[in-house]
């Protein structure tokens, strides 16, 4: 093969890459499901990449390496103190669910495929696995209640390394077993020799990097180089010193490292976005391609029930025991039971496990890597199409009324207590102490942080959001904050403030350009804060046909101006196109700003003989009550 063949097959990884993140992005299913398929289909399928032939004799190094990368990446989520402080259901699953699950899975591999019991327990162990990358997405398609969003989340970060770890276990004993220690001490002193190899090498790795890293003697931006290389040398120098022992050694790396003291694991996982994305993307084309269609024909129907199996007995039993006691009701236990997709970690610990059985010589081996890919498929595919459709048959599918807010200042909190007397679940970012310490005794849920950050983007959990508000005083922060989250919500569900320029080219920094303007262009934070000052207050006035829109900028005036709507089903609508379309609007919650001698609006509503019955009050304060106002507008 010559050397634009290369080149052409290099580039149709990288395009099949980015298109099966953005198709994952946009459908909000996982992307492993995509880079698979995209990669049977250029392989097998269209005979386009032969990564044998692209690689040579370099694939296999290649994919122990970015194997080892991935587990060191997973392992790094593993604190032990949110593990003993998770609740007593997501415990239940790491810990009884995953006994559970591996006897489950091992003894269905062996019956229905059926694959040597030793091989069996490897996949059993291997398919434990979900993982954040596969259960985000999928919970932000089918917005569970809370309960069950977190379970599902924490449980996917929890299994992650602990999967891979027994995983890992598994795999030496096997090697061990194959290297003729058939005897039980001979099985001992082999596997004993590869656990203090890679427990040994792990933590002597972790010690060195820590107290670099610790030491500050590297610029933040040598970091992610220094990582990758240290985890890469640890792999190759436990394997060095005793064969098969160097994914041990990076996954007891990676776990020591996240228990650190003084070390800010979340700077580590800088580099897990992206070359970690980079390695699952081109690693998961490149395995598809090499899958053999005969070896997936061959599995036939043993692969069908041994989805069913997973999906239908194993699952359901892992979720029944560990909800037993718990407060889910039996929906959300239901629902628990069926969403578990498996993850990036089960495919790659799992082809790169089978690539050295299969080199070793081990019979079976070789139908690891497609039971593997079709399970993970099977589950991403039927769970991708029929979780909402479940949690909406059981009345669990929420619709997202998450609204973020950019700056905790005043406009900010009495907006979010309008917002939350509606009906929405407001949360305020802010990385002014002061202000959250205000947001927090009105009774608002915050982020203490700088919302277009490392720290925000590893912890804040955007399941069940849908907007972003920029608020905050500094525009050039909105415009920021406008550009992150348009990427999660889209452009049409992020609003900013308008900002009075006094530069001679006031369109060139307008907010407009980044994201939707929210309202009047005059209206901009200075005028806003301004008008608090003055006593004006926010409101909730419900439009009706008697009191629409028009109706309340006549009778209005001056006296009050319109920031937003609220609509009927459920949306969060910019007050600015209506105004300059000049539509008419007579449902909805209209959300303004009044002076303090503005008396509550009055709906007339008829009654039966036509008459006009009754007015009642629908113009709100922005609190609950007198006193979280009172708290909520101490502190800017």
């Amino acid at each position: 093969m010559d050397l634009t063949d290369s080149v052409l097959m290099l580039a149709l990884v990288g395009l099949l890459a980015a298109l099966s993140q953005w198709i994952s992005w946009r459908s909000k299913i996982p992307s492993i499901l995509f880079l698979l398929l995209g990669g049977i289909a250029v392989g097998p399928g269209l005979r386009l990449l032969a990564p044998d032939t692209l690689l040579g004799p370099f694939l296999f190094p290649a994919v122990i390496a970015a194997v080892g990368l991935i587990l060191f990446e997973g392992s790094l989520t593993l604190d032990l103190h949110k593990l003993a402080e998770a609740a007593p259901v997501v415990r239940r699953l790491v810990t009884i669910g995953v006994v559970i699950g591996v006897f489950g899975i091992t003894a269905l591999a062996h019956w229905l495929v059926p694959l040597p019991w030793p091989l069996a327990l490897l996949f059993g162990t291997l398919m434990l696995v979900t993982g954040p990358t596969v259960i985000i997405p999928m919970l932000r398609a089918v917005n569970p209640p809370r309960a069950v969003a977190e379970t599902l989340k924490w449980e996917g970060i929890l299994i992650d390394p602990l999967g891979a770890l027994l995983g890992v276990l598994v795999y030496e004993g096997i090697v061990s077993l194959q290297q003729g220690a058939r005897l039980p001490w001979s099985f001992a002193l082999l596997f004993g020799e590869i656990l203090v190899t890679g427990f040994v090498t792990g933590m002597l790795g972790a010690e060195i990097l820590g107290r670099l890293l610790r030491s500050h003697r590297l610029p933040d931006y040598l970091w992610n180089l220094t990582t990758v290389a240290t985890v890469v040398t640890v792999l190759a120098a436990a394997n060095s010193l005793t064969k098969e022992a160097g994914l041990l050694a990076v996954t007891v790396m990676g776990i020591r490292m996240a228990n650190m003291r003084e070390l800010d694991v979340r700077a580590i996982l800088n580099f897990k976005e992206e070359l970690s994305l980079l390695l699952v993307s081109g690693l998961f084309i490149l395995l598809a391609a090499r899958l053999d269609p005969a070896a997936l024909t061959a599995l036939g129907m043993s692969a069908v029930l041994l989805l069913l199996g997973v999906q239908l007995l194993v699952r359901p039993l892992q979720a029944l025991v560990a909800s037993l006691g718990t407060q889910l009701s039996l929906r959300e236990r239901i629902l628990l039971a069926w969403i578990a997709p498996r993850g990036i970690v089960a495919a790659a610990t799992a082809a790169g496990f089978a690539e050295r059985l299969v080199a070793r010589g081990y019979t079976g081996a070789e139908l690891l890597i497609p039971l593997s890919f079709s399970l993970i498929i099977g589950t991403v595919l039927l769970q991708g199409i029929t979780a909402r459709p479940l949690a909406k048959a059981l009345g669990l599918a929420q619709a997202a009324r998450g609204v973020l807010i950019i700056g905790a200042n005043r406009l900010a909190r009495e907006l979010a207590l309008v917002l939350k007397q509606e009906g929405f679940e407001p949360l305020l970012l802010d990385s002014y102490w002061r202000n959250i310490r205000a947001a927090r005794l009105a009774g608002l849920a915050t982020f203490y942080g700088h919302p277009v950050s490392r720290k925000a983007e590893l912890e804040l959990d955007l399941v069940g959001f849908r907007w972003m508000l920029g608020l905050s005083g500094d525009p050039n922060l909105n415009a920021a904050a406008a550009q992150r989250f348009s990427e999660e919500f889209g452009r049409n569900h992020v609003f900013l403030l308008p900002v009075v320029e006094e530069s001679e080219n006031p369109e060139r920094h307008a907010p407009s350009a980044v994201a939707p303007l929210l309202c009047s262009r005059d209206l901009s934070y200075a005028r806003l804060a301004e008008l608090l000052s003055r006593g004006w207050r926010l409101r909730a006035t419900r439009l009706s046909p008697e009191f629409d829109l028009q109706s309340f900028r006549d009778r209005m005036g001056d006296k009050a101006r319109a920031l937003m709507l609220l609509t009927e089903d459920g949306e969060i609508q910019p007050i600015l196109p209506l105004l300059e379309q000049d539509r008419a609007v007579d449902m909805g919650v209209l959300i303004n700003i009044a002076a303090p001698t503005t008396e509550p609006e009055a709906t007339i509503e008829q009654g039966d003989d036509g008459d006009e019955a009754k007015a009642s009050a629908i113009s709100r304060p922005a609190s609950d009550s007198a006193r979280t106002a009172s708290r909520a507008r101490r502190g800017e």
